[in-house]
């Protein structure tokens, strides 16, 4: 049996398949655009062409009012706007208005009376209301992340100043400074997405991937009651966008430096330990085609020499093998580029390349060293079908590879003043790959609007691990080890099978 289908019906089938089978966070690193066009009486005006034009990229979006005067723009990447609306019969008005990520802004616009070729143009930005939403939220802008000093540069320590937001007692000092939201002061209660890409870690539980601040534009912390999309996480949602190229080149280049000379010495101690911080951090952005495609990159390399201090009192038998300083460092360097493409008016792209190396090293054989490589690629495609529906579909492909290992081989001995050897469970490595796509759908007739989206993701990840592959003996003394005195014989031994891994 054989049948056929129009073409237009064809169209259909596949959007629809595309919303089964596709992926939905997409449309969280965007904002939204309504509004209601008046005359100076407030009566209501259809008909209207409002063209939204990015002030510095130059990408437009063309819009009529419909019979209520409204309007509604879905998809918009977040930054400065120029709003302007013409009719015949009365001037054309332009509106100054600056969107931020995930904000869903509302704006009232009053037509003067006179001929389109008058033109008032609004001092200032327009003012904005969401009424559409219910949850908590706070934006850190660039603005604020040029201005306020981030001793690590670790971005999320800004979020410490919003409400909710505070220091984490518990946490890993290799990834920055940790924030707990809500009063929890826990590190996994919530939830960072980049770019609308998920980067939270399966075991560890919040994002080890850092990300240049200078390639940040803003992140909007959303606390509480937010939309059913954000699912996976549990006090907050981080959501981060990067920033993109405009039509004008522009950079920026940073040096900071530490050094022990600058230091004080501790007021317990005889010698200040070896010191020195170097960071350097630059940016470069600017248009491949104007109006059309731009581009942005960003990276940072820092560089840390410090110490390890072991103190023994004097009369611990293992000071004179142990005391001392042994030289560590902390090595990073990160990388994101970025390319955003306005196809047409109604089609537009980016692809976004981030990447983080970070080692950490210490000589003193008994700490733990840190390796973390991780590779993001991401990309993002918006159509926009007619002024009430759009379709936005994001990729992502993440490829991390975390090392934890110690130097020494020798097998654990525990004493009741001091511990020496292989911690129990090094060598660990945690391999992994993720992948992700999804496509959401968003429809708004009038004065309603429909969200749908679905999501599908591929994970693995791998754990490698030794647990107790050297050994470990527990002693209840510091007495060395003789045979012939049962007093400093061990208390317990216990060895592990092997290597194993987990999938």
């Amino acid at each position: 049996m054989r049948w056929s289908m129009p073409h237009g019906r064809w169209s259909f089938v596949v959007v629809a398949l595309g919303l089964l089978l596709f992926a939905s966070r997409a449309g969280a690193q965007t904002a939204e655009l309504r509004g209601v066009v008046t005359d100076s009486s407030s009566l209501v005006l259809p008909g209207v062409s409002v063209t939204i034009k990015g002030a510095e990229t130059g990408v437009e979006r063309s819009l009529v009012t419909d019979v209520t005067g409204s309007f509604r723009a879905p998809g918009l990447i977040p930054g400065p706007y120029r709003v302007t609306s013409e009719l015949m019969g009365f001037k054309t008005e332009v509106t100054p208005i600056t969107l931020t990520v995930g904000q869903v802004a509302e704006m009232k616009i009053a037509l003067e009376v006179g001929t389109v070729s008058e033109t008032v143009e609004v001092k200032g930005t327009a003012e904005t209301i969401d009424t559409t939403k219910s949850d908590l939220s706070a934006v850190v802008t660039t603005k604020q992340l040029d201005a306020l000093p981030v001793l690590n540069r670790g971005f999320i320590g800004l979020a410490q100043l919003l409400p909710g937001g505070g220091p984490a007692r518990t946490g890993d000092a290799r990834f920055g400074i940790q924030t707990a939201f809500g009063g929890t002061n826990v590190r996994s209660m919530y939830s960072t997405l980049i770019d609308g890409s998920n980067m939270d870690h399966p075991v560890y539980g919040f994002s080890i991937v850092n990300v240049n601040q200078d390639a940040v534009q803003e992140f909007r912390v959303l606390r509480n009651q937010y939309d059913a999309q954000y699912s996976r996480a549990g006090t907050a949602v981080v959501n981060v966008l990067t920033r993109s190229g405009t039509n004008l080149f522009h950079g920026s280049g940073s040096y900071f430096g530490r050094d022990a000379s600058l230091n004080a010495k501790n007021y317990f101690a005889t010698t200040k330990p070896p010191f020195d911080l170097t960071r350097l951090s630059g940016t470069f952005g600017g248009p491949i085609q104007q109006d059309k495609i731009h581009f942005f990159v960003a990276g940072e390399y820092m560089l840390t020499h410090s110490a390890t201090l072991i103190a023994l009192n004097k009369t611990n038998p293992f000071a004179s093998t142990w005391n001392g300083s042994y030289p560590s460092g902390d090595k990073e360097k990160t990388l994101q580029a970025k390319v955003n493409f306005q196809i047409n008016e109604n089609n537009s792209a980016w692809v976004r390349y981030a990447l983080d190396l970070l080692k950490q090293d210490y000589t003193y054989e008994l700490a733990q060293n840190y390796d973390n490589q991780v590779n993001d690629l991401a990309a993002s495609w918006n159509w926009t079908m007619s002024a009430s529906r759009l379709n936005t579909v994001t990729f992502q492909y993440l490829d991390q590879w975390t090392n934890r290992f110690d130097k020494t081989q020798a097998a654990q001995v525990v004493r009741p003043s001091f511990t020496s050897g292989r911690a129990t469970n090094l060598p660990q490595a945690f391999p992994r790959v993720h992948i992700a796509l999804s496509d959401t759908f968003f429809f708004a007739p009038r004065r309603h609007a429909f969200k749908v989206g679905v999501s599908m993701g591929h994970e693995r990840l791998d754990y490698l691990a030794d647990w107790y592959g050297g050994g470990s003996w527990t002693f209840n003394t510091d007495l060395p080890f003789d045979a012939n005195n049962s007093a400093t014989w061990p208390k317990t031994y216990i060895i592990g099978s092997g290597p194993s891994t987990q999938r």
